[in-house]
């Protein structure tokens, strides 16, 4: 490794290097985490969901109605992979449990198709813990983000700003033309963020679909967006993905019940 010469300085970071990113930039990659055959399968599965949420509502036309065409939820509730390979992914697993203290619940899972040529509301800058404008001095929720197709300027990758997580107000148009990123991603990266860094989607100007997975984890404080217990069969899961879908942290079920579960636990 190259040395980096230092003058008069007694105190340097030692943890990882992608923790140092995760505080600091607030996001680091890991490239090539998913093999392509897996990419693959993920992909193809991913399609699937969507089809079946489709039927569920009625048709696409009625997910247009409330803009949420092109939007996949609760993925792991469809398919195993989505369990064992997204969300508890073993490459991105121990920088979200070093970043949350390891006890941590899942917010939201999201497979997100960006058709070509068209424009997702989510090009807009956001957090995704959105309408806040405070920082915490440890990350309140965090995200993956499973590339599955070429995130680039053509395709119309996430554009990220770095340190953006650190301060309370979203800084000016000038300020973000100038630091915005757009890095270049292939399938089987995942990118690790702070769900308090600024991001946004590009338009996708390529003539296929760009597709991405993102799953949100918080600490046990905040509350999932659905009731995912009643969605999923807890045999088979192990502990630590029972944790994640809610079976540890369910602040949903009424007082008696919740009692009586921990109960029939022991």
């Amino acid at each position: 490794m190259t040395e980096v010469k230092k003058h008069g300085i007694t105190e340097q970071e030692t943890k990882d290097v992608h923790l140092q990113s995760l505080e600091r930039l607030g996001y680091f990659v890991l490239k090539g985490a998913v093999s392509r055959p897996k990419v693959n399968e993920i992909r193809e599965k991913l399609y699937g969901a969507y089809d079946a949420q489709i039927a569920e509502v009625g048709g696409e036309d009625n997910l247009k109605k409330i803009n949420d065409d092109g939007i996949a939820r609760a993925l792991f509730a469809y398919d195993p992979v989505f369990i064992k390979d997204v969300l508890c992914n073993a490459a991105a697993e121990p920088y979200v449990a070093a970043a949350l203290d390891t006890n941590y619940t899942l917010y939201s899972q999201v497979g997100v198709f960006s058709k070509p040529r068209s424009e997702l509301y989510q090009v807009a800058w956001h957090r995704e813990v959105q309408y806040q404008h405070f920082t915490s001095s440890r990350p309140l929720a965090i995200q993956t983000l499973f590339i599955l197709n070429d995130f680039n300027v053509e395709t119309g990758g996430t554009f990220f700003l770095p340190g953006s997580h650190l301060f309370e107000k979203f800084p000016s148009d000038e300020f973000v033309l100038a630091n915005q990123v757009q890095p270049v991603l292939e399938p089987g990266d995942i990118v690790v963020m702070n769900s308090m860094l600024y991001h946004r989607a590009g338009i996708n100007r390529s003539s296929e679909d760009r597709l991405l997975i993102t799953n949100t984890f918080t600490r046990p404080v905040m509350a999932s967006q659905f009731d995912y217990t009643s969605m999923i069969d807890p045999q088979g899961l192990t502990e630590k993905e029972r944790q994640i879908l809610g079976f540890r942290w369910n602040y949903s079920l009424p007082m008696t019940q919740w009692r009586k579960n921990r109960i029939n636990a022991i």
